[in-house]
């Protein structure tokens, strides 16, 4: 006898289920074999299911992902615009971020839009919130 297709989801389904009570959203991963047998394996040294720590690494991947993306829109800047942003991202006004760089209030929303431009930002809220955990003191 075949057991149907929707009934051999179930189990799985309930799982998902259950942890998506807990905060967690649903998300159905392909891997191949390999993977597969290494996640098994990493669970059971960690005791732990084989979800939680595929979730757990794929969280810490797109962390990094993350970093390494900010780290190469940061290297697009130049030196100047690097000075700026960081200004901005400290909280200083226009006026001051051209006091302290001693360059003209223009010139520093000229460098801001192109940092905005190259960083994919809207404005320097955003900016400040996409590089919110990198610390600007050194500037």
């Amino acid at each position: 006898m075949t057991i149907p297709f929707s009934h051999r989801f179930r189990p799985l389904q309930k799982r998902l289920s259950d942890l998506s009570r807990k905060h967690f959203h649903r998300l159905l991963l392909a891997v191949d074999g390999d993977t597969a047998e290494r996640l098994a394996i990493r669970a059971g040294l960690l005791n732990r299911p084989v979800e939680q720590v595929a979730a757990a690494l794929l969280r810490e991947a797109v962390l990094q992902a993350d970093a390494r993306q900010k780290i190469d829109l940061w290297k697009t800047l130049t030196r100047r615009e690097q000075e700026v942003a960081a200004c901005a991202c400290r909280g200083l006004s226009y006026h001051e971020i051209s006091a302290s760089l001693h360059i003209e209030p223009g010139t520093v929303h000229t460098h801001l839009k192109h940092i905005y431009q190259k960083m994919g930002v809207g404005g320097k809220q955003h900016l400040r919130v996409l590089l919110q955990d990198w610390d600007f003191q050194q500037y």
